[in-house]
């Protein structure tokens, strides 16, 4: 095989290294989610045969690729589950903990290799484990064989395959079953003399018992199954050796029906799953964005001819080919996205591991449950969603479920439960991971805050639970008593709050003392192509995700109140600042340190509801969008309505902000195109139907900005009563 990729030029075996290093990440990622089910569930037939598929393949791959030391490993592995379908060795944690350090090992070499670098990871480790359980798997085998001499012979799944298809070729398959002589006293040297008469006749897939095995010598029987194109006496003949054998038995192999759902009909499959790389889907993305911003100019046009020539049957008709043309680029959109929605099943598999390993590390007894695993999401987020998850889930085991005997004395089920959950809710997704362990001790986040200089005593006492919670995003602030390989830094949870502000997502805590926590996070579908809401500010058009905007309301100047030189409105049962764009983009300033924004409101995460102006801006899709309302402005006729505004509340977490603006221009379908301006306030841009450049802003900079001194250090984000 080395000759063989020695005579392959430089781009066909980067070509060959790419589909290789693929398929094996794949198999290996599912080879550690069946190993940890049938962990779970011994009995499980199912999953201990993908296993050996997947072993299987691996071995071949990584033969055929010149990873010999891996092959050697599969191979040996193979005995193992080969034993474990025989009932010669019990599925227990020990020999779940083997499997996975094969996957573990297996991961790291062909990782080093892909990416070109050796870090002395090797198999030997792993080989010498499998063999100390063959080794005890060889002592099981004999003492079964003393107490019932008369094993089946019993094929692999890759062998039934050999067979079905040497019958569908027209060759002939017999179990056959020799009778040893009682007069024979080397049964291993007679069932050697056997295997050299049948192998003159055909090919034997397996024998039992194994006549290499010291159990021969205690078995009255040996047998084969055979594939041939010999008749069965010829095949009878071959077996009776004098003084060696005594009977011959000999029947047709019945085998499963071809088209048995769990056989193959023969050895290649049509796979249905097409692989493309991810980079090609982005070009066609790229170009569906463009696509789009087209057909809003030929929106913007045809309303614009509809204007000054009214029904016009030419403009009638230029209007019909843009529906048909709105509807059908809908769909090519549509069609593109799903191809990059991955199912969010590819993250959670990886937390069985997590949970089983760091609970068995920590002396916890924890159950993970999963729902809505199928739930969809862009790819791009996938990639990225999964560090801060884990980092959820290590707190929520580390920090938030007790001991067995502390859960006991509490009256608790002493396995704690750690939920994760998600699902759909508009054009979000929301990702919800709660646990039922003792909550968050918001005493000792204050305690850990003024130690660390977070905040002061006054803050603290005057601080109610909900801000406190929103203190251990806060860098460098831990509650662990000491630092371990989980926590104690300090770190996870500002990291996992920085990555979801950089998905333009929303990330929100409850706790409730000795129930348990839930983070329940908000992240928008895809990263290319947002929902947003398009307003004027000052003269220019920015525009907010809609995902970050909890409601739009009309504003009248005598609801605006002044609290401490702040603009400030009443607000869902709250009072909130207001703040002119203006105010937060003309501040030079750098960003302040990590504690400013102290004290704020943390408040239950608002619905649209009634009153809101969501209602009043028709979708852009299904043909809604063929003719573009006009911007809603503050003012209209008459002197008294220059005293109406808009203001957009929009939210980071548990923080909200009210933005004053001049105008709304509506809901559109954003195309986001990526900008080097210098401020971290601008996500992006698009180009609206007119052509004109409309600026995304960045939600969380936005807010932070606000919290600075120059324009917010007393911005109000208190309940009523407080104030």
């Amino acid at each position: 095989m080395e000759d063989y990729l020695s005579n392959l030029s430089d781009k066909e075996l980067e070509m060959l290294r790419t589909s290789f290093f693929s398929n094996a990440f794949d198999v290996l990622e599912q080879l550690g989610s069946e190993i940890l089910r049938i962990e779970n569930d011994p009995e499980d037939m199912e999953s201990l045969k993908n296993i050996q598929r997947y072993v299987h393949t691996l071995k071949g791959d990584s033969a055929s690729m010149g990873f010999a030391s891996l092959s050697e490993a599969a191979h040996r592995l193979e005995d193992i589950l080969h034993m474990l379908r025989e009932k010669r060795l019990c599925m227990d944690r020990s020999l779940g903990d083997l499997l996975l350090s094969f996957v573990d090992t297996a991961t790291q070499i062909l990782t080093d290799d892909k990416e070109k670098k050796w870090s002395g990871v090797d198999t030997r480790g792993v080989i010498e484990k499998i063999d100390n359980y063959l080794q005890a798997g060889q002592a099981g085998k004999n003492k079964v064989n003393k107490d019932n001499k008369e094993s089946a012979c019993q094929l692999t799944e890759y062998q039934q395959l050999q067979a079905a298809q040497a019958l569908k070729d027209g060759h002939l398959v017999y179990e056959i079953e020799v009778s040893f002589d009682p007069q024979c006293r080397q049964r291993e040297v007679g069932a050697f003399m056997i295997k050299t008469q049948l192998s003159d006749l055909g090919e034997a897939l397996c024998w039992a018992p194994d006549i290499e095995g010291a159990e021969i010598e205690n078995a009255d029987a040996v047998k084969t199954i055979l594939i041939t194109k010999s008749e069965a006496e010829a095949v009878r003949n071959a077996c009776r050796i004098a003084g060696i054998t005594s009977d011959v038995k000999l029947s047709n192999l019945p085998l499963p029906p071809l088209n048995s759902p769990t056989h193959l009909s023969s050895p290649f499959r049509h796979d249905s799953t097409l692989r493309v790389d991810a980079k090609r889907v982005d070009e066609i993305m790229n170009l569906v964005g463009e696509l789009i911003i087209g057909r809003s100019m030929i929106a913007q046009s045809v309303y614009e001819l509809r204007e000054r020539l009214g029904k016009d049957e030419a403009v009638a008709n230029l209007q019909n080919i843009d529906s048909l043309f709105e509807r059908s680029l809908s769909e090519l959109q549509k069609g593109v996205m799903k191809i990059r929605m991955v199912p969010i099943d590819h993250v959670f598999r990886r937390f069985i591991r997590v949970v089983r390993d760091l609970s068995a590390e920590k002396g916890k007894e924890i159950r993970l449950e999963i729902s809505g695993a199928e739930t969809e999401l862009d790819k791009g987020i996938i990639d990225v969603i999964g560090e801060p998850l884990i980092h959820i889930i290590r707190n929520c085991i580390d920090h938030g479920i007790e001991k067995k005997e502390d859960r006991e004395k509490k009256g608790k089920d002493k396995c704690g439960v750690i939920r994760i959950n998600s699902y759909h809710e508009g054009g979000q997704i929301i990702v919800e991971i709660e646990d039922d362990g003792k909550g968050i001790d918001t005493e000792r986040v204050k305690e850990k805050a003024i130690e660390n200089g977070i905040i002061g005593r006054e803050d603290a006492d005057s601080m109610n639970d909900e801000d406190a919670i929103d203190l251990i995003f806060h860098s460098g602030l831990s509650t662990a008593a000491e630092v371990t390989e989980t926590s104690g830094r300090g770190i996870g949870m500002d990291a996992v709050r920085n990555t979801v502000e950089e998905l333009k997502g929303l990330i929100q805590v409850r706790s409730v003392p000795d129930k348990g926590a839930r983070f329940t996070i908000r992240l928008p579908l895809t990263l290319a192509i947002i929902q947003g809401m398009v307003f004027s500010s000052e003269g220019k058009s920015f525009a907010f995700p809609l995902s970050s905007i909890l409601e739009i309301r009309r504003v009248y100047k005598d609801e605006i109140d002044t609290i401490n030189g702040i603009e400030s409105l009443k607000w869902r049962e709250r009072i909130i600042s207001l703040i002119r764009l203006s105010e937060v983009i003309g501040n030079p300033s750098p960003y302040p340190s990590p504690h400013r924004g102290e004290g704020i409101q943390v408040c239950a995460s608002p619905t649209r509801g009634e009153g809101s102006l969501f209602s009043v801006f028709p979708p852009l899709t299904e043909g809604n969008n063929s003719s573009i309302p006009p911007p809603l402005t503050g003012g209209g006729e008459g002197e008294g309505d220059k005293n109406k505004s808009f203001a957009l509340i929009i939210g980071l977490a548990e923080r909200r902000l009210g933005i004053l603006v001049d105008r709304l221009t509506g809901k559109r379908e954003l195309v986001i195109k990526a900008i080097d301006n210098g401020s971290d306030m601008i996500s992006g841009a698009s180009i609206l139907g007119d052509g004109s450049i409309v600026l995304i802003l960045d939600t969380a900079s936005i807010i932070k900005r606000a919290m600075m001194p120059a324009v917010g250090a007393n911005l109000v984000f208190a309940p009523l009563r407080s104030i």
